[in-house]
């Protein structure tokens, strides 16, 4: 494991703490300068706290409050598990730019992956045969051009995106409802291995030893959408939780591509109501997908002759002068964070440029 600093040390030990939600945890911290002086003076923060959390919730605080609190929290990373939080250099921008990014990661695998560029495929656990076919076809083409696959980890359409994404030689990112050491599904575990041996990552909110809850998933599909350059539902019916992931892709102002289904299904309700009330792209293949991104895979040969817009070429010129931090392109285009990232996405699918280690971008 990494040396991490007294801030990422204290997001990792809130991020911990159950019952005190998330929103509310962002505000008390608030309270001071950084995380850690904000540990260091929560018993003089416990007025403020309480107005914030009720006693209740400062008293969850207090409990799991002492000297050596952060490095206990760190002993939980055993095994080759590692964390990452909002403190830390490589801590997603997709992810940072959500409504509710977690305040920590814990993960096992390659943690480059997320510098690719990614497609969420989600669906039913019920999944039929022909949610299989569909959940191959796209998931498969998608590694083949690498571009990585995020999915959840469950049963049926989350398990077949994952094992052909590694069938094709591709990234396959799976985002956990619980903790590392509490794999669920548990017949997924050799999913699981498979994936961080491939070079693929496995990641979640939620410390190691913590078991999966219901309300989990929910939560989790915020963030399966978060690392994601877009959504794409390949079978679902009306209570899926693939739809609560399609939600928050249009929150997250991601592109959501649906696939449509037969209208005798009702593993296809879901998916076949949302192109109904036109909430997505409707796609049938993968190039449906590629020309909605604006993604043109293309020859060393052919790149000299690929016109670009104006901004584009300024981002071109811009890297020229050598690396820049995502918060350097976006004060100098003055581009909203969503529209940068699609630019940013098209001209790195084009091979025109390069995401590098810690939202840095390079030809």
């Amino acid at each position: 494991m990494i040396k991490h600093s007294a801030d990422e040390k204290v997001l990792l030990w809130l991020n911990g703490i159950e019952g005190i939600s998330l929103s509310r945890k962002r505000e008390i911290l608030t309270f001071d300068d950084n995380p850690y002086k904000f540990f260091k003076n929560l018993k003089s923060h416990k007025e403020k706290i309480i107005a914030v959390c009720k006693e209740e919730g400062y008293n969850k605080l207090e409990e799991n409050y002492s000297s050596d609190a952060l490095d206990e929290c760190e002993k939980e990373c055993n095994g080759g598990i590692d964390y990452i939080t909002e403190c830390s250099d490589n801590y997603p921008t997709l992810l940072r730019d959500i409504e509710k990014p977690p305040l920590a990661l814990y993960f096992l695998g390659n943690l480059k992956a997320l510098e690719n560029i990614a497609i969420a495929i989600v669906g039913t656990r019920s999944m039929t045969s022909y949610g299989q076919r569909v959940a191959e076809f796209f998931s498969g083409s998608f590694a083949k051009v690498k571009i990585a696959v995020v999915s959840g980890l469950a049963y049926g359409i989350d398990k077949t995106a994952h094992e052909k994404t590694l069938e094709e030689g591709g990234c396959a990112i799976a985002v956990l409802g619980g903790g590392l050491k509490r794999m669920y599904p548990k017949e997924n575990t050799d999913l699981a291995r498979r994936i961080i041996k491939s070079g693929g990552l496995i990641l979640t909110e939620y410390p190691p030893e913590r078991s999966p809850k219901p309300y989990y998933f929910p939560d989790r599909n915020r963030i399966i959408a978060g690392l994601s350059n877009a959504v794409l539902i390949a079978e679902a019916g009306i209570k899926s939780g693939a739809l609560i992931t399609a939600q928050h892709a249009i929150m997250q102002d991601k592109k959501l591509f649906l696939v449509p289904g037969s209208i005798f299904s009702k593993n296809c309700d879901g998916v076949n109501a949302m192109i109904k009330d036109d909430m997505g792209i409707t796609v049938t293949e993968p190039k449906d997908v590629f020309e909605a991104m604006g993604f043109n895979f293309i020859s060393e040969e052919e790149k000299e002759n690929i016109e670009f817009d104006e901004l584009e070429e300024f981002i071109i010129k811009f890297l020229e002068s050598g690396e820049k931090h995502i918060e350097e392109l976006l004060k100098e285009t003055k581009l909203p964070i969503n529209t940068l990232n699609s630019m940013l996405t098209k001209l790195e699918v084009c091979g025109i440029i390069k995401k590098l280690r810690g939202n840095y971008y390079g030809l």
